[in-house]
């Protein structure tokens, strides 16, 4: 994991030269293909991590989705929903302090499975949300994002 945040921090450099952040993208690029893509990039999400690694860490659930959704059995698709919410409701930051390009891209990594699962496989969607939004201001903001982009 460490590679990789020195890979992402070498992307988003402007002293790196040309062929060492191509080298690191295509690193990246590589990692979001390695079955263990999705528990590195939650493990990335800790509150200690940089907005630029929370970012990477999110697109790479996204590509995921986006990837290798169909792929899953059910239990794996539930699985994942729940972890997504679950970082919603602890692992986003104060919604004073959490970066915008970060919101986005939680709402947007959550609705994209409201998307493919609600609601035969997910007819509590707007029960779960709510209990999200109860938890507090950052939630709500988060929810609002959520239902924007479904």
């Amino acid at each position: 994991m460490e590679e990789v945040i020195r890979a992402v921090h070498c992307i988003n450099d402007p002293r790196t030269p040309s062929h060492v952040r191509r080298q690191a993208h295509d690193f990246c690029e590589a990692f979001k293909e390695r079955d263990d893509s999705c528990s590195c990039a939650v493990a990335m999400l800790s509150s200690q991590a940089d907005d630029v690694i929370r970012h990477f860490a999110l697109h790479v659930l996204e590509h995921t989705i986006r990837t290798r959704w169909n792929s899953f059995d059910p239990s794996a698709m539930e699985g994942r929903r729940n972890c997504f919410l679950d970082i919603v409701a602890t692992k986003m930051r104060d919604m004073a302090t959490e970066k915008h390009f970060v919101k986005e891209k939680m709402a947007k990594l959550v609705a994209e499975v409201a998307k493919r699962l609600f609601p035969q496989r997910w007819p509590n969607l707007w029960e779960q949300l709510q209990q999200v939004w109860a938890i507090g201001d950052t939630q709500v903001e988060l929810i609002c994002l959520v239902l924007r982009s479904i």
